[in-house]
């Protein structure tokens, strides 16, 4: 940005283009990494795309466009028996006018918000085993779970539920 590059954001294919973001770009690792915390406001539900073009000033271009989905107002709960888990973690609906569950992808995160366990369902309630995505038990501690949904006509995530892991007391 200091020697006289240029960087644009194109939302939804150029529908809007962002030109001054240079105040919203930091720069680490020795110019190897680039973070952009851009605030994108009132976009309507559905999937859109954001890509970010640099130039430097020899003319060498870059891009990379990300697609993702914007949900409305959710009206899918889902609801863990116990807090803490010790064996495994029975995930449900809370209480929902749903008559039917749409395809979800349930998910586990840690607590710096990595994600450890995810699985694709259409029924509830599921267990989860306390093992992530490689089969291993999960360490104690705090983790979050949520689900993402698309059902054909909307999109969407729930809430986020604390789930607490302890290893079971030996006797």
């Amino acid at each position: 940005m200091g020697v006289g590059c240029t960087a644009t954001l194109r939302l939804d294919n150029g529908a809007t283009n962002y030109t001054n973001i240079k105040n919203f770009v930091s720069i680490s690792d020795g110019g190897k990494m680039l973070q952009l915390d851009f605030p994108v406001n009132g976009l309507t539900p559905g999937q859109h795309s954001l890509t970010f073009n640099v130039q430097d000033v020899a003319g060498n271009v870059t891009e990379h466009s990300i697609y993702f989905m914007v949900g409305g107002q959710s009206t899918i709960t889902l609801k863990n028996a116990d807090l803490v888990a010790i064996e495994e973690a029975t995930i449900d609906l809370d209480e929902t006018e749903l008559t039917n569950v749409p395809a979800m992808t349930l998910k586990v995160v840690n607590a710096r918000g990595e994600l450890v366990w995810s699985a694709n369902t259409a029924a509830l309630p599921y267990t989860w085993d306390l093992t992530n995505n490689q089969g291993e038990r999960v360490a104690p501690g705090l983790y979050k779970l949520f689900g993402q949904y698309n059902d054909g006509a909307s999109y969407g995530g729930t809430n986020i539920m604390p789930i607490i892991v302890m290893d079971p007391v030996k006797q």
